[in-house]
């Protein structure tokens, strides 16, 4: 796996409707792909650093086609040496955007999701997903992470994000592994679901 960083330009054009458009965003990033993003497994966090907007892509594939849409590579990290020194027992710090959500009975043989708000439910909602993945919560900080929003065909893609940061110690590092490479939650195609880590 490898974990890139590019800085996303804000005069460029594509870069100012990506910003405004997941869906556009979404679509801009896996032009990087010769793949899908199903196949080159490509998860990504945009950041607002200042005045800066920064992409973190984690991707099976190296990154291709970059040029000429308000992108630039500053930086990319060969992850084989931190997934290798995954372990049991073994705690990062952790920094994650993620959609938690529950089930609800509606009309009918069908369930509808809706989004969790509650600060105490975000957190639950990620304790669960970590005993489904391998790793058990030491700290975690829910708070807003804003509204995202785009345009596919005639739909419209609204959701809530919620930040979570903490300390997280892993239990199975099999699942563990197999979270951190394909993410965690729903919209993942939208720049939901990567967890950043940071050795703790």
């Amino acid at each position: 796996m490898y974990l890139s960083k590019i800085i996303l330009d804000l005069k460029h054009p594509s870069v100012r409707q990506a910003l405004w458009d997941c869906h556009d965003m979404h679509r801009n990033v896996q032009k990087w792909f010769d793949f899908s993003r199903q196949q080159s497994m490509v998860l990504y966090r945009l950041y607002q650093n200042r005045e800066k907007y920064v992409l973190y892509v984690l991707s099976k594939d190296r990154l291709q086609n970059l040029a000429g849409n308000g992108a630039s590579l500053v930086g990319c990290r060969d992850m084989g040496e931190l997934e290798q020194e995954m372990a049991e027992g073994k705690s990062y710090r952790f920094d994650l955007m993620a959609v938690p959500s529950k089930k609800i009975k509606s009309e009918g043989k069908n369930s509808r999701r809706i989004a969790l708000r509650d600060p105490k439910e975000c957190a639950a909602w990620l304790a669960r997903k970590g005993e489904q993945n391998g790793f058990e919560l030491l700290t975690v900080m829910p708070e807003p992470g804003g509204v995202v929003s785009g345009q596919r065909g005639t739909n419209r893609i609204i959701f809530d994000a919620v930040h979570y940061r903490g300390v997280l110690q892993i239990t199975r590092a099999d699942l563990f592994r197999q979270a951190w490479e394909k993410g965690i939650g729903p919209e993942k195609a939208y720049g939901m679901g990567l967890l950043l880590l940071v050795q703790g």
